[in-house]
């Protein structure tokens, strides 16, 4: 089975024409576009191109899809999946069977540990410093909302949250793999391991 991996296209900032190169499955690792008229133009062109020539392809959500439009997770979800042909499956804590192998696919978010442990700059680097530096300087928390009530700001969301998303993501990956009677592949946007890097 021959399986293309992209991720990280931003194609609202970066037009990208894709074409087909002989995969067999193509996966998109999240990150694919923005909610802006740019982004959501380009990326229905890709959706277009997949269509057209017919590649099965798996689809995990980044953090990234949700910006330029305060959309709630689950709306933005929904928005998503209804601009999708039929050849594109969004994988969000969901799995497919194809070719014999069970594809485990979601986004798995961060658990702000990948540094805990190491020291810089004199300081001893835990999760909690972790998430209050991401808090503060990480645009996810600016940009991406947990919900919205007519007339009201957006809830956005916080280190907090994307740690329990991470925990949740994980516990349904360890369920599916041990459940696995076949071999697995799993498809997420965030690193699954420091391994990855």
């Amino acid at each position: 089975m021959r399986i293309r991996i992209l991720s990280d296209l931003h194609l609202e900032a970066c037009p990208w024409t894709w074409r087909p190169v002989g995969e067999d499955v193509l996966i998109l690792a999240g990150d694919i576009a923005d909610c802006s008229p740019a982004g959501m133009g380009r990326r229905r062109q890709l959706w277009e191109a997949i269509a057209t020539a017919g590649v099965p392809t798996l689809y995990v959500l980044g953090n990234h899809e949700g910006y330029a439009d305060w959309i709630p997770r689950d709306e933005l979800r929904a928005r998503i999946a209804a601009e999708l042909p039929p050849q594109i499956q969004m994988l969000d804590r969901d799995a497919v069977d194809w070719g014999g192998v069970r594809f485990l696919g979601c986004s798995l978010w961060t658990d702000f540990s990948l540094l805990e442990g190491l020291r810089r700059r004199g300081v001893q680097v835990s999760q909690e410093l972790a998430m209050h530096a991401a808090g503060i300087g990480v645009a996810d928390f600016t940009f991406l909302c947990r919900s919205r009530e007519p007339g009201q700001l957006p809830k956005r969301i916080s280190p907090e949250d994307m740690a329990a998303w991470h925990v949740t993501d994980r516990v349904w990956l360890d369920n599916q793999i041990r459940q696995a009677d076949r071999p697995v592949i799993v498809i997420t946007h965030f690193l699954p391991s420091p391994a990855s890097l």
